[in-house]
């Protein structure tokens, strides 16, 4: 825990409950069956964390994605 007091400690379980409920969701709704039993480190590692340029248009933001990365299906996908 991060906090000698209850409630800031409180506080940091219920993000981390909330957080991981998100993520679950995510991974059942959304992601394809392949990536449901991957574990969030693989999931953050493969579609969220990677290099990209974000671009602001008028109709809304794009993103360009590395001519090598493998995974623009799924990425596209979600």
């Amino acid at each position: 825990m991060n906090s000698q007091e209850f409630t800031a400690n409180s506080a940091f379980v219920t993000i981390k409950c909330v957080a991981y409920n998100i993520v679950q969701c995510f991974k059942q709704h959304i992601l394809e069956d392949v990536w449901q039993t991957k574990s969030f480190k693989t999931i953050k590692n493969y579609l969220i964390k990677i290099p990209c340029n974000v671009f602001k248009y008028c109709r809304g933001i794009r993103v360009s994605l590395p001519f090598s990365y493998q995974f623009k299906e799924v990425f596209s996908a979600v």
